[in-house]
């Protein structure tokens, strides 16, 4: 029973890794020109709600800069791909999901990729969830992501792709699966 007082923070199949995966929609890196990156369940869904773009989140930041590793394994290319890194607002002394994204950042851009930190707008704020929920209105895309297209000119999803949110379905998903 005294196990039982705790609260569970994460749950693993025996055998299994958070570390040997990544939740939301890392099957739509490959078709993609931008991808979103971020931290945590919640940060990942607020992410590809808001955006409307593949984002692909680590369960933890310890997992981010596996993340590269494990799409150059898979045989999927990062080059020319651009990526928003929405690092999370984690104090001193560790900064620990900043490194984390950073070492990401650098792993992506030596595999070919131009890979950009996003701030959460609000520094009280620990991540772009929360900062989310107390902006609502809040317009995609945010200066930092605006700032960064470049060429791309646009933060939409690619053009080949288009997305339908299904009834009671809080992300977007494609209209046809092949």
């Amino acid at each position: 029973k005294k196990g039982l007082e705790k609260e569970i923070k994460q749950w693993t199949v025996k055998g299994s890794s958070p570390s040997r995966g990544f939740f939301a929609q890392p099957h739509f890196v490959e078709g993609e020109p931008i991808i979103c990156v971020t931290e945590g369940m919640a940060d990942t869904l607020a992410v590809a709600a808001w955006s409307k773009l593949p984002t692909v989140g680590a369960a933890g930041a310890g997992n981010l800069p596996k993340l590269a590793l494990q799409l150059e394994a898979t045989g999927v290319s990062v080059e020319n791909r651009l990526f928003f890194l929405f690092t999370q607002n984690d104090g001193p002394p560790k900064h620990e999901s900043r490194k984390n994204f950073e070492r990401l950042r650098q792993l992506l851009v030596k595999r070919g990729a131009r890979a950009f930190h996003v701030s959460v707008p609000d520094p009280e704020l620990k991540d772009i969830a929360g900062w989310l929920q107390t902006h609502p209105d809040a317009e995609w895309p945010p200066e930092e992501v605006r700032a960064r297209l470049g060429d791309i000119g646009s933060a939409e999803p690619a053009a080949s792709t288009h997305y339908v949110q299904a009834d009671g379905c809080a992300l977007s998903i494609p209209a046809h699966i092949t």
